[in-house]
């Protein structure tokens, strides 16, 4: 059985409106700072009536558009992202180069935040909003995910760029 979000899909693609893939960090690459966005929320502009109802009686649509929304960075992005290239340096290298120099970096503590900063966003981005900066999700720093992140540095044999951030803000480990 399909979901709903199968059947939305098939139909946006059914007439011809191409929505471009979040997970292509090509498509993203001219629009923000070229790293790899982790979360989206996607608003439909434009719809039909369809004629049918749900279980409690409200009118079904069906999608006729959708505009892709980006939330503040997460590290979980370009990590990730990381993993796709890992035997490609120059391509890891640029990565690091850009995430070095975002929201995502404490340069007092020279280590990184699992997030940019939330602020200013709508309390519909989830529970994360409900914590203040430093706290849980909303730009603190997880020693975990800064870990993850080092490793797909290891992977892209950036070498002595993982030593230097081990020395900075991994230095819990490297001594």
């Amino acid at each position: 059985m399909m979901g709903r979000s199968t059947l939305l899909t098939q139909r946006i693609y059914t007439e011809q409106r191409c929505i471009p893939s979040p997970h292509d960090p090509f498509y993203f690459s001219h629009r923000t700072s070229g790293i790899p966005p982790s979360y989206f929320s996607y608003n439909i502009t434009s719809w039909e009536l369809n004629g049918l109802k749900n279980d409690v009686g409200l009118p079904l649509v069906n999608a006729k558009s959708m505009s892709v929304g980006r939330f503040p960075l997460f590290l979980e992005g370009p990590t990730r992202y990381l993993k796709t290239v890992t035997g490609d340096s120059d391509a890891v290298s640029s990565m690091y180069d850009k995430v070095k120099v975002s929201g995502l970096r404490d340069e007092e503590l020279k280590m990184y935040y699992v997030s940019a900063s939330l602020e200013g966003q709508s309390y519909d981005m989830g529970r994360m909003m409900a914590f203040t900066p430093g706290w849980l999700e909303n730009q603190s720093i997880w020693s975990h995910m800064s870990y993850k992140y080092y490793l797909e540095l290891l992977r892209g044999k950036l070498y002595d760029t993982f030593y230097s951030e081990m020395r900075g803000g991994g230095k819990f480990i490297a001594k």
